[in-house]
């Protein structure tokens, strides 16, 4: 146990269409034996049906609301990274909850890696499904799909500083996924080092593969975007070798599965996304 809290942790949580989850995170946020945090609130509804959750919890914890008419996850995170004072920021999702140590094992992370990132384990607090493998190791290009998910990563807020997320990446946008590798690919590109800890964990539902087409194409769009930043501007070793795999096993599921549709459509849209993606550099 650390003695003493000399990280103050920037939650910055973008939320829209969802109150129940919400307040079970802010439960579980007071409930953590680790006190030095901050919640950014990015509230993208048109009502107030988190109003009295978050006057509730403000006497409990430090609670910052911003109300956003904008809409796409990657561009509310983006709004709520104006307003951190941490030197630790992190992404939860607003279905996400934090187990009572979470912060304190994260804290507890950062003094024993000395690293720039860190990230943790998913698990459905339901069925015990683990997200990835509970390994420890450091994250490379070559583990980055394997090593973070977005509400399981904390960076040290002097490394991105100059990082905003990509908005054509992530829920929302027009390519719907990769969002939180782009991030990794940022911070590595850049010689930032980071450890995975897969003995930490966050609760989170697992979404399991229930073969809906639109899902499918949203995150396949969003993979063959990811995959085009990757090779292209990254340069990322693996890269290349990484998205042939993919398309390999897109092309096995297709030929083997009863499933014909969905794999046609994962391969048609990763394919999609990797040609039509376009990386803006903004000024």
């Amino acid at each position: 146990m650390i003695k003493q809290e000399p990280f103050l942790f920037s939650l910055v949580m973008a939320t829209i269409n969802r109150k129940d989850e919400v307040d079970m995170f802010c439960r579980r946020l007071n409930e953590q034996t680790y006190r030095n945090f901050e919640l950014i609130i990015v509230d993208q509804n048109l009502d107030g049906r988190l109003d009295e959750i978050i006057s509730q919890n403000s006497y409990l914890f430090k609670i910052k609301h911003i109300k956003s008419s904008e809409k796409g996850l990657s561009r509310n995170r983006n709004i709520g990274l104006e307003y951190t004072e941490g030197n630790v920021t992190a992404f939860p999702d607003d279905d996400c909850e934090y187990q009572k140590d979470t912060l304190q094992k994260i804290a507890e992370s950062f003094l024993e890696s000395e690293k720039d990132f860190v990230a943790c384990n998913s698990i459905d607090k339901k069925c015990n499904v683990n997200h990835f493998i509970p390994s420890v190791h450091d994250i490379t290009f070559k583990n980055i799909y394997r090593s973070a998910i977005s509400y399981t990563v904390f960076i040290q807020s002097s490394c991105i500083e100059d990082f905003r997320f990509d908005e054509q990446l992530g829920v929302g946008a027009a390519f719907g996924a990769g969002e939180e590798t782009d991030l990794i690919a940022w911070l590595l590109s850049r010689n930032r080092t980071g450890r995975f800890f897969g003995n930490i964990y966050i609760e989170h539902p697992y979404k399991g593969n229930d073969y809906n087409l639109i899902r499918c194409s949203s995150y396949a769009l969003g993979f063959g975007a990811l995959y085009k930043k990757l090779i292209t501007y990254y340069k990322a070793p693996y890269a290349k070798k990484q998205f042939f795999i993919a398309v390999v096993k897109n092309i096995i599921a297709l030929i083997i599965s009863r499933h014909k549709k969905y794999y046609f459509t994962g391969l048609k849209y990763k394919l999609k996304g990797l040609v039509s993606y376009k990386y803006v550099i903004e000024e």
